[in-house]
């Protein structure tokens, strides 16, 4: 197995997280305005993710590792930071509004589950911590790779993609896009977005085995950046659903294909390493926080950005080697 490792990644990574928190903060209610579409960076996290995955356990898999200890190491990898994430919704709810059903709903979460009751802050299906409706496609995605990688030719990639592609196109025609896979009306939307963005991952990686071929950094990372300029891109209502199929299908493999070869200086590489440890705790963290985060953003996010770093570099470590060793993966 290669030992190296994608910067130019991380920091796409971390530049996906803040864009969804930039979204939940400031573009939700202005569907046509800059960062509307802030909502594909999920599908961003999806490629990200198939690509590493395939590059860090394709090679165990192949050689032996069980589809059971892979999801063991991937839910001891997850768990951590979302179980702070949920600790604080619940917290908060305790201190705040009391709703009714809330350990019913504490429980689902803790497992990655949909918790169909509303308790009172919209229709979702994750009420404590919305970004867990992609976790929960993503381990659902990641137990497919993991029982299917050995059948996973290029061919066969090739085909799942296809179908997942249709299944992109008629969510998008439904949902005026592809804001789809957390409310109970659009949930089965998250499949075709998870399916197609984790195994286009997949697929990179399978072609070229240790990403492109390094190259000198400005090239690629202009090129990758360039291209994921798109998710700042104002777009009128109508034309959103085709937008948005053609970002996640062309766009963002090619993004994650071109920065895979960005072999960044050490310098700028040890930036994008701590941006890209923060991206998955403040993913998780940040939507309890939401309401002080919309009434003042510039004294809760350096909080929240400083909270995630130190629950990347202090926290989630510690307690990813215990539940390692609780699982015995």
């Amino acid at each position: 197995m290669s030992s190296r490792r994608f910067e130019a990644l991380d920091g796409c990574r971390g530049l996906a997280a803040l864009v969804v928190l930039a979204y939940h903060v400031f573009a939700y209610a202005h569907p046509a305005g800059p960062l509307s579409g802030g909502y594909l960076a999920v599908d961003l996290f999806f490629v990200l993710s198939g690509f590493v995955l395939a590059h860090a356990y394709g090679p165990r898999l192949q050689a032996g590792l069980s589809p059971a200890r892979f999801m063991g190491l991937r839910l001891a990898r997850l768990w951590p930071a979302y179980g702070l994430g949920i600790t604080a919704a619940v917290t908060i709810a305790l201190l705040t509004t009391r709703p009714a059903g809330l350990w019913q709903a504490t429980l689902t979460a803790l497992l990655f589950l949909p918790f169909p009751q509303d308790l009172g802050q919209g229709p979702s299906l994750f009420p404590l911590d919305l970004p867990a409706w992609s976790l929960f496609f993503e381990l659902a995605a990641n137990l497919t790779y993991a029982l299917l990688h050995r059948f996973l030719t290029v061919r066969r990639l090739l085909a799942l993609l296809a179908l997942a592609v249709i299944g992109l196109i008629i969510v998008a025609d439904r949902a005026d896009g592809l804001h789809a896979g957390w409310a109970p009306d659009n949930f089965p939307g998250g499949a075709p977005r998870a399916a197609f963005g984790f195994f286009a991952g997949v697929l990179i990686q399978r072609l070229w085995p240790a990403g492109l071929k390094p190259a000198s950094w400005p090239v690629p990372a202009l090129i990758g950046l360039a291209a994921l300029s798109v998710l700042f891109v104002p777009v009128a209502v109508p034309l959103r659903p085709v937008f948005d199929v053609l970002v996640v299908v062309l766009v963002f493999p090619f993004s994650v294909a071109v920065l895979s070869a960005a072999k960044l200086p050490t310098g700028l590489g040890k930036v994008t390493a701590a941006i890209g440890l923060i991206s998955y705790p403040l993913y998780v963290l940040h939507m309890p926080f939401m309401p002080w985060l919309r009434a003042c953003p510039l004294v809760v996010l350096p909080v929240l950005l400083v909270a995630s770093y130190l629950v990347g570099r202090l926290v989630e470590p510690p307690l990813r080697a215990r539940l390692e060793r609780a699982l015995r993966v």
